[in-house]
């Protein structure tokens, strides 16, 4: 393999067919949007001088006003190397603002779904683990106008939720948003025990 020296950078929407491409290539899938922020590490040393992406991570925005990270990749002829450490560090002060711009009712701002066996790797950048169920936190109240079809419960969801007596309810504690519920039980349904990581300044 070639001298590497890996840049971090932005992927503007307008030239996001690269990183689809590189997603395409590690065989998984991604949906941009305009409102999504896209990084990708770059190899800049490449023989044939072409950039070429190592390493990339999405934030979506969320409905409340928080964000999710989200598909982050690490190309699978670099793995092993560190640079999913790389890039998370070098994105700290992206997640920073971007927790800062999040949701004033959870104090909030970041959030990522992670695989169990990936949560130590997110907690050694700054996210700190919690279960959706747990109700320590405030509910949202941009949660409106949500239905969701839960299990045993023929709920239609609006507002902010608050009690919800029916434990096979999924959604009794603190909610995100409408989009945080309905990916939570999408897990669920998999049969993936699911913790959610919030970034903590």
């Amino acid at each position: 393999m070639s001298e590497m020296n890996f840049v971090l950078q932005s992927i503007p929407y307008l030239e996001r067919q690269p990183l689809i491409q590189f997603y395409k290539s590690n065989r998984e899938k991604i949906k941009i949007h305009r409102s999504d922020h896209c990084y990708a590490l770059v190899d800049k040393w490449e023989k044939d001088q072409q950039e070429k992406i190592v390493a990339a991570v999405k934030f979506s925005a969320l409905p409340d006003g928080a964000w999710l990270l989200r598909n982050m990749l690490v190309d699978r002829a670099y793995r092993e190397q560190g640079l999913g450490h790389q890039l998370l560090s070098a994105l700290s002060d992206v997640m920073t603002q971007l927790n800062q711009q999040g949701n004033s009712q959870t104090d909030v701002g970041l959030y990522c779904y992670p695989w169990s066996e990936l949560t130590p790797f997110y907690c050694q950048h700054g996210f700190t683990e919690r279960s959706l169920w747990e109700s320590d936190g405030q509910l949202s109240t941009n949660v409106e106008n949500v239905s969701t079809n839960v299990e045993s419960a023929s709920t239609n969801v609006k507002n902010v939720l608050t009690n919800v007596e029916d434990t096979s309810v999924d959604v009794k504690a603190q909610c995100l948003s409408g989009e945080a519920v309905e990916r939570y039980q999408a897990y669920r349904k998999r049969g993936l025990d699911i913790r959610f990581c919030y970034w903590q300044v």
